[in-house]
């Protein structure tokens, strides 16, 4: 867009702002504006005004004039950018359902069998209800684009959060680690492991409730596909699945034998990282920190937080374990050990979010009975704002 009264027809378009509103604010612009400003300079300042997202304004100047749909959702902000996905806040049109959208390569919708194995899995996971749990909605494709439809996403996974504030009190790192155990507890009832339990896969709302992401139905054909494209070779980050920093010694060896003791394995690792501000075993060779893993004790929580009870160290020692055998059995077992060190005021859990009865019964008719994988039409411009996004944010996942 290369005017402002595109822009101003552009936010009335798309229901940000009345006619009567966007003349205000476009003429509060321009009696401050200097001469030389442009549509650059007028769409930062409608950011700064809180008047335009940050996606909004990044689709806007890249000639992208919307509505950003995504099948059946609007796209309103950009929440977080993942190694093979990112995530977007946005809203079921039709029914006004907030719900947060996971997209994911062209290359997952290029494979009829990693597409098949998505779409079970994601049946299965769509069973998985539990307010410790991030609840899947709906799996779709747009344009060779598979989408998810998830539970609507406010706050950060608390891997944001030990980047900000390196580590935690420890009451506050048990209340997160507790709520967390118990979510895997619910996946294990389910006969669903992990595999890689970590805090960037530990979502922490903005009322405190944690939420398990990216949890093990989904996990190996979303971020871990089994199978390569022809020709490809794999990787170690084919082959192995987890991450380093908190991956249990046995699943390493063989990721298709990790069971529920592996994630409390991962849960230890987590819990160890929120009191000291570091994984068990810092390493940038992944060779050798698996080996670390394997054969060495990392260094005692109270070294490098005194203030840490002698009790909780002694818990997370259990849950690191290197025999799995020797480790907690159940993950509702760590919840109930470490409820002691939470004041009695934080042990809420939290509750599942409320759905949209229409959206509710949408969902039960949107499901492919073959696939599972509802394919959205999309006029032309739409599939070239998907392909847009796509390639806008998989540099940056």
């Amino acid at each position: 867009m290369d005017s402002a009264e595109q822009i101003r027809e552009w936010i009335i378009r798309n229901g940000l702002l009345s006619d009567a509103e966007a003349d205000q604010w476009i003429g509060r612009w321009r009696a401050q504006a200097s001469p030389n400003s442009g549509v650059d300079e007028l769409v930062g300042w409608l950011v700064a005004e809180e008047l335009l997202t940050e996606f909004q304004a990044e689709a806007l100047l890249a000639g992208h004039a919307g509505p950003h749909d995504v099948g059946p959702y609007r796209v309103l902000d950009r929440i977080v950018a993942e190694r093979l996905g990112t995530i977007f806040h946005a809203v079921h049109r039709e029914y006004d359902q907030p719900v947060s959208l996971k997209l994911f390569p062209r290359s997952i919708a290029l494979s009829p069998e990693k597409l098949a194995r998505m779409g079970r899995e994601a049946r299965v996971s769509m069973e998985v209800e539990h307010a410790n749990v991030v609840r899947m909605y709906h799996i779709g494709d747009v344009a060779g684009i598979v989408y998810i439809a998830l539970e609507d996403l406010q706050g950060e996974t608390l891997g944001m959060r030990l980047d900000r504030d390196k580590k935690l009190p420890f009451a506050e790192a048990c209340r997160l680690v507790r709520q967390a155990a118990l979510g895997l507890q619910h996946l294990h009832d389910q006969g669903i492991i992990h595999r890689d339990v970590k805090p960037a896969n530990l979502w922490v709302g903005t009322n405190g409730v944690v939420k398990v992401m990216e949890f093990g139905a989904s996990r190996d054909t979303l971020d871990f596909p089994d199978t390569l494209a022809s020709g490809e070779q794999p990787t170690m980050q084919d082959v192995i699945v987890g991450t380093c920093d908190y991956m249990a010694p046995e699943q390493a060896q063989d990721a298709h034998a990790a069971d529920a003791r592996c994630d409390i394995y991962s849960l230890g690792c987590t819990l160890y990282h929120c009191l000291t501000g570091q994984p068990p075993f810092p390493d940038s060779n992944a060779i050798r920190q698996m080996m670390r893993h394997a054969n060495e004790l990392p260094k005692p929580v109270t070294v490098l937080a005194p203030d840490v009870p002698r009790a909780l160290e002694q818990t997370i020692a259990a849950m690191l374990a290197k025999r799995p055998a020797e480790r907690y059995k159940r993950a509702d077992d760590i919840a109930r050990v470490i409820e002691q060190y939470i004041p009695p005021d934080d042990l809420d859990a939290g509750e599942q979010p409320e759905l949209n009865a229409d959206f509710a019964q949408w969902l039960r008719s949107a499901e492919s009975p073959s696939t599972g994988i509802n394919v959205a039409v999309s006029s032309p411009e739409g599939v070239e704002f998907m392909h847009w996004l796509e390639g806008q944010y998989a540099a940056k996942a």
